[in-house]
C-alpha cells in the first residue's frame, strides 16, 4: 500500500486508518477523531467519488452530536444503505446469559450517482477471529480474483527463532563446504543453502499452523453465522486459540 491515513485514538478509544494501493488514486479532503473524507480518482473523466469512513465519537458525551451530523448527511445526500448478505448482524455483547444481543451496528451507504458508477455492490460480514465486531466487506463487479500468483521469494520468518533446531539448522547450511573461489559467491551460495535447510525444516509447522487457523476460522464463521448466546462460549474459545495463532503469524 503506497497510501495510508492514520487518526491517533483518544486513550483506548477511537483510532482510525484508510490506506489505499496507488498513492496517487486519493486525495484526502479532511478528516477527524470519528470520520475520514476523502476524493477516489477514476481512470475516466467524470468518474471521481467520495469516500467517507464515519465512527461515532471515541468521547461518550460527544456521541449525540456526532450521530446527528451523520444524520444530516444522510439526508441532504440522499445516501441509502446497501444491505448486506446473509443476516446482516455484525456485532454482539457476546454475553452467555439472556443479556446476549446482537445489532447491525456496521454498513455501507451509497447515493444514486454512486450506483450509477457502479452497477454491482455487494456487502458481506467476513470472519471476526478476535474483535467483537465482524469486518464487512464492499466488492463492486466480479473482480479478478484468481490470478496467478507469482513465487514467493525466501524469507526468514523470525517466530521460527523460537523453534527448537532453528540454530543447529543455520550452522548446518552455513558450514557446509562450498568449493568457490569468489568470497561474494561463497556467501551467496551459503545463504542459499541456508534458505533451503530453514524452509525444509520448517515448512511443515508453518502450513499445520495455517491450516489450524483455516479450520477455526471456519468453525467461527459457522457461529458467527449464527451468532447466538447457545454459542458464545465456544466462540470465545475459538478467538483466544486463533488469537494465540495469529500472534505466531505476527511475529513473522
Amino acid at each position: 500500500m503506497e497510501g495510508c491515513l492514520i487518526v491517533d485514538p483518544v486513550g483506548r478509544r477511537g483510532g482510525l486508518v484508510l490506506m489505499w494501493k496507488y498513492q496517487k488514486e486519493v486525495e484526502v479532503i479532511n478528516y477527524s477523531n470519528w470520520h475520514v473524507n476523502v476524493l477516489v480518482k477514476g481512470e475516466k473523466e467524470g468518474s471521481d467519488w467520495h469516500f467517507t469512513g464515519f465512527y461515532g465519537h471515541p468521547e461518550t458525551g460527544k456521541r449525540r452530536l456526532s450521530w446527528e451530523l451523520l444524520r444530516e448527511a444522510l439526508e441532504e445526500c440522499g445516501l441509502v444503505d446497501i444491505g448486506c448478505k446473509g443476516n446482516g448482524f455484525a456485532w454482539s455483547n457476546k454475553q452467555e446469559d439472556l443479556s446476549f444481543t446482537k445489532e447491525r451496528l456496521d454498513r455501507f451507504v451509497i447515493n444514486n450517482s454512486c450506483r450509477t458508477l457502479f452497477k454491482e455492490l455487494k456487502v458481506e460480514n467476513l470472519i471476526g477471529r478476535c474483535s467483537d465486531h465482524l469486518p464487512i466487506l464492499l466488492t463492486g463487479g466480479d473482480g479478478d480474483y484468481n490470478r496467478r500468483r507469482s513465487r514467493v521469494p525466501f524469507r526468514f520468518e523470525a517466530c521460527w527463532i523460537k523453534q527448537e533446531g532453528c540454530e543447529q539448522a543455520v550452522k548446518q547450511g552455513w558450514e557446509k563446504w562450498i568449493v568457490d573461489s569468489e568470497p561474494i559467491q561463497k556467501v551467496k551460495t551459503k545463504l542459499s543453502v541456508c534458505s533451503g535447510i530453514l524452509s525444509s525444516c520448517f515448512k511443515e509447522s508453518d502450513k499445520g499452523r495455517t491450516k489450524e487457523i483455516e479450520t477455526i476460522s471456519k468453525r467461527i464463521k459457522e457461529l458467527q453465522g449464527e451468532l447466538s448466546q447457545e454459542g458464545m462460549t465456544e466462540l470465545k474459545h475459538l478467538q483466544e486459540r486463533v488469537g494465540t495463532l495469529l500472534e505466531q503469524e505476527d511475529i513473522k
